[in-house]
């Protein structure tokens, strides 16, 4: 994880971004210890166009001249979408994730373009925040803090409905979201709006590590997973190939996200919910 802005201190703190050159050194230095992806914790990653074209650029220099190449990812605003250089780039560097928050009171707009992978969490109020206090002199806090778990927990009364309706309309919303079908619609729809695929890795090293992953997987998938969800691979696995065979180890990547909030759904939320 690298952060590529501090803060100042004092009543005037504001950011200051780091310099390329420190971020890369950063970048340079997970590379060494063994990591294969690295997370850049910036709330919005596009705050400086200027910086981030900068280092997206330094970035896909070293990033092409790895034998097995880093992938990255971050939080970034829609406002990406708006500047097909920039995406480019982030493609070109292997960014294979960029987190957006969604927050919308239109019903229809969350389906309007669904990503393949979903990820949803309760609102909690953590201690001395401005949320908690006010939520604490509404009379809308259960207990002192909450536990950690934003998947599974909320301290945090609502006002429209009980808690126990929430948790639970909560619980049905994550199991409609990766139910099988579900999910083979929503990624499907992504597999055809890909256009641009970056043609700088095509020398890639083989990598043991991600072979033996991708053997974990088909074996999950092909043995221990249920009808259903053992369908979904395949059909995955034979609509990839169809329309680019060249995303197949973005679908892998998928499969296995898809993998783990689908056991979380079975083995969890039943429990708690």
């Amino acid at each position: 994880m690298i952060k590529t802005k501090r803060y100042g201190r004092g009543k005037q703190a504001k950011r200051i971004f780091k310099s390329v050159d420190q971020v890369m050194a950063e970048v340079r230095q997970a590379r060494a210890i063994g990591a294969r992806t690295v997370f850049f914790s910036d709330d919005n990653f596009l705050a400086d166009k200027a910086f981030t074209g900068q280092l997206l650029k330094a970035l896909i220099a070293w990033n092409i001249g790895q034998s097995v190449p880093l992938s990255f990812s971050t939080r970034i605003t829609v406002e990406i979408a708006d500047d097909e250089k920039l995406l480019k780039a982030c493609a070109d560097a292997r960014f294979s994730v960029l987190f957006l928050g969604v927050e919308t009171v239109r019903r229809e707009s969350p389906t309007s373009t669904p990503p393949p992978i979903a990820g949803i969490s309760l609102l909690n109020a953590p201690r001395n925040t401005p949320l908690y206090r006010r939520l604490q002199k509404d009379g809308r806090l259960i207990g002192d803090d909450f536990s950690g778990e934003w998947q599974l927990y909320t301290n945090i009364i609502p006002k429209q409905m009980s808690r126990e309706e929430l948790l639970s309309r909560y619980g049905l919303l994550f199991k409609k979201l990766y139910d099988p079908e579900a999910f083979y619609k929503r990624f499907t729809g992504w597999l055809r709006q890909v256009e641009y695929f970056s043609p700088l890795y095509t020398k890639k090293k083989f990598d043991p590590r991600q072979f033996f992953y991708g053997i974990r997987l088909i074996f999950f998938f092909g043995i221990l997973a249920t009808p259903p969800v053992r369908a979904l691979f395949i059909k995955s696995l034979i609509e990839t190939w169809k329309i680019n065979p060249k995303l197949m180890r973005r679908t892998f990547t998928f499969l296995t996200q898809y993998h783990h909030f689908h056991e979380f759904v079975k083995n969890k939320l039943p429990d708690r919910m």
